[in-house]
Parts: structure tokens; C-alpha cells; sequence
């Protein structure tokens, strides 16, 4: 059963590094981004129509605005591609282990899993690297939900992976609201790597 999970996570690893990782930093080079304005691009100050302060503060706006349409469109659309396809892989893997050792019907929900190390002495909540799980999972059902509740999930789990500044209504577009990196997919791979290690050796020992 370990197995199963480690050789997923791995493959997931593999993809990430030979396949995704290259072409998001392909994009980064090819896609332009948005030029910075300053008080200096606003016409309606150049006619004198407004003052300094005025055009700072449309310079400042346009480039929040610019920025997120850049990141939308492009870098965090693609990382969270890549999040939708570990978490996705991860699912599948748990069914996967949990259909084979009779643990599950047909129908499968996290609490399923947690169900598995009842007779343990100690839950699956309680592992270490249990907040890796869960970080994962958080940022997974924000970027699909877009939803207050998703947004405060994450926040209170995982708060480092939202981007600083920036406040979240119920309905934006979740995906220019997180701060994804390169460092954010390694350290949830390897995060959720250990967790299903720990997990393993909690329930199958």
C-alpha cells in the first residue's frame, strides 16, 4: 500500500520537474509583462486636469489591476493547473489504496480516511505532517470554489500562500489571490509525501 502512494507522489515529482516547472518559466520569458505606470503616464494630469496626487493614485491602481490580469491570465492559472493535478492525484492514489485494502465502497470523502486509523491509538489529524494534507487540499478547493469559506479555510491553514495586500470578496477569482511558487509545489509535494509515510506507518504497520 505504501508504495502506491510513494510511487504516485513521485511520478507527480517527476512531471513537475521535467514537464511543468519548465514550461511555466517558458511562459514567464515569452509572455510580456505589464509595464509599471507612474503619474508621468496619466494623460489627464499631462492636460492638467488633475494633480499629482491624483495620477499617483491612478498610476498605483492601474498597476494592481494590470498585475492581476498578468497573473491571472498567465503564471497563476498555470501553477494552479499543476495544484489541480497533484491534489487530483493524490485523490485518486487514496481511493486507489483504500478500494484495494477494503476500507471503501464506492463512495470515498476524507473522513473516510480518517476512519482507517480509528484502532490506532491516534488519529490521522494528530500526524505531524498532517498540515501539509491539509494545505493541500485547502488550496485545492479555493482555487475550484472561489468562496468566502474556502478563502478563511485556507487562510487559517495556510496562510503564507496567500498574497500579502490583498482583500478577497466571496467570488473573485481565487487563483490572483495566491502567491505560487516553485517553492510552494516542492514543499507540498514533499510535505504530503511524508504525511502518507507517517499515515502508512500509523495504519498499516
Amino acid at each position: 500500500y505504501c508504495n502506491m502512494f510513494e510511487s504516485a507522489i513521485k511520478n507527480v515529482k517527476k512531471y513537475w520537474q521535467n514537464h511543468f516547472k519548465p514550461l511555466i518559466h517558458h511562459a514567464k520569458q515569452r509572455v510580456k509583462k505589464p509595464k509599471e505606470l507612474s503619474i508621468g503616464d496619466c494623460n489627464l494630469m499631462i492636460c492638467g486636469i488633475i494633480e499629482s496626487d491624483e495620477a499617483n493614485t491612478w498610476a498605483n491602481y492601474e498597476n494592481v489591476m494590470n498585475d492581476l490580469i498578468y497573473r491571472q491570465e498567465c503564471v497563476n492559472s498555470m501553477y494552479a493547473q499543476f495544484v489541480h493535478h497533484m491534489a487530483s492525484t493524490v485523490e485518486s492514489v487514496t481511493v486507489a489504496v483504500l478500494t484495494k485494502g477494503k476500507a471503501i465502497g464506492d463512495h470515498f470523502d476524507r473522513n473516510t480516511l480518517y476512519g482507517t486509523a480509528v484502532n490506532s491509538g491516534k488519529s490521522v489529524k494528530e500526524l505531524s505532517s498532517f498540515l501539509w494534507y491539509e494545505r493541500l487540499y485547502s488550496l485545492w478547493n479555493f482555487i475550484k470554489h472561489n468562496s468566502k469559506s474556502t478563502y478563511d479555510r485556507i487562510k487559517d491553514s495556510y496562510p503564507q500562500a496567500l498574497a500579502e495586500g490583498r482583500e478577497y470578496k466571496q467570488g473573485d477569482l481565487a487563483v490572483c489571490s495566491v502567491n505560487f511558487s516553485d517553492e510552494m509545489i516542492v514543499s507540498l509535494m514533499d510535505g504530503v509525501s511524508t504525511f502518507f509515510k507517517e499515515y502508512c506507518g500509523l495504519v498499516f504497520h
